[in-house]
C-alpha cells in the first residue's frame, strides 16, 4: 500500500515539473513575440 502511494507522489511531482516547463516556455514565447512584433 505504502509503495503505491509513493509512486503516486512521484508521478504527481513529475507532472508539476513538466507543467512548470510548459509555463516557462509559454512565457518565453510571449516575450519573443513581443520583441519581434
Amino acid at each position: 500500500m505504502k509503495q503505491s502511494v509513493e509512486l503516486d507522489l512521484d508521478i504527481g511531482s513529475e507532472h508539476i515539473v513538466i507543467q512548470r516547463r510548459y509555463e516557462a516556455l509559454g512565457a518565453f514565447n510571449v516575450i519573443i513575440i513581443g520583441v519581434l512584433s
